[in-house]
């Protein structure tokens, strides 16, 4: 009685080989399953011989046309088809549905960092990633690190990271800085003045607030060393670097922001850099230090350095 011959595997199977199999019988030919996947002939041809060795049986006869099934062919083509077919499918249909899938990407910014900074990021990030799906949310300064913390919004903008609590759960990044600029009328003595010193601020109110300290951290301090929330004819206190430069305008004092100047043909008042004697306000950008960034808020930040760089060229 002859003894049975073992089956003898030399490699995993693989949807690879089932494919190419399958794929070979379909159209009756190798090379015409080579071309339909985009593969080398000699490359399905090996991955059918595999599965021959794995299953210890000819599938395939080569004949005038090309090749044909055997029965053993005829057996695993019935039972390999419908699971190739579904695998297939099943990567179509994944890829399907992750194109139709829309990152979005929420952001904090203070108001003036809104009004100056983020319209030419936000076109510029738009052109580049189009079907990201971009949400803005202007906050005060104090407000950003919270909403970053607690997941409101994914990325924040701020100028005012304070040491506590909060700010350990969030991780800053730095992005530009601002220069600090002295807004005065056009009419004024210190708006023809070659050279401003410090000394110079103390004969002249102020309209910055004392109060808003997370606004313009690098004003305060400096207004406040000089004495100039105490000028007798002070009767203003704005927050915001809009309202500071409109009521300078309208002659209520000076002040002092941070910021980049207004460009013409906005700018009502001269602004003069003071950052030599004040220094410059970092913009930081904040994210969660427990959630690995994504994609577009990478690219967000990205294109933020990349886009005010290229305007302070």
């Amino acid at each position: 009685m002859p003894q049975k011959q073992p089956v003898v595997r030399h490699k995993e199977l693989t949807w690879q080989q089932l494919r190419s199999f399958c794929e070979a019988a379909r159209l009756g030919s190798l090379s015409a399953a080579a071309a339909a996947l985009d593969l080398a002939q000699p490359t399905v041809w090996a991955q059918v011989r595999t599965l021959e060795r794995n299953f210890n049986c000819q599938l395939l006869k080569a004949d005038q046309r090309g090749c044909r099934l055997t029965p053993e062919g005829q057996i695993l083509v019935e039972l390999a088809a419908p699971a190739v077919l579904g695998i297939q499918r099943l990567h179509e249909e994944f890829l399907s549905r992750l194109q139709q899938q829309t990152p979005r990407l929420k952001i904090a910014t203070p108001p003036r960092t809104m009004h100056d900074e983020m319209p030419a990021c936000v076109r510029a990030f738009e052109d580049r990633f189009p079907t990201v799906q971009l949400s803005l949310l202007e906050l005060a300064n104090a407000q950003i690190l919270p909403a970053v913390a607690s997941g409101e919004v994914d990325l924040g903008f701020t100028t005012w990271v304070p040491d506590n609590e909060t700010a350990l759960w969030v991780k800053k990044t730095a992005c530009y800085q601002l220069p600090t600029l002295l807004v005065v009328p056009m009419n004024h003595p210190l708006a023809s003045k070659k050279r401003v010193v410090p000394a110079d601020l103390k004969k002249f109110p102020f309209v910055n607030s004392p109060h808003n300290v997370s606004g313009d951290p690098v004003a305060h301090a400096a207004l406040l060393a000089l004495g100039c929330y105490n000028h007798p004819q002070r009767r203003m206190e704005a927050f915001y670097v809009s309202s500071i430069r409109r009521y300078v305008e309208l002659g209520f004092g000076l002040g002092l922001v941070a910021a980049f100047p207004e460009p013409p043909p906005r700018a009502f008042c001269r602004e003069i850099d003071m950052s030599r004697h004040f220094g410059k306000t970092t913009v930081f950008a904040i994210t969660r230090v427990d959630t690995t960034p994504s994609l577009p808020l990478r690219e967000f930040v990205a294109t933020v350095i990349e886009t005010i760089r290229r305007e302070l060229a």
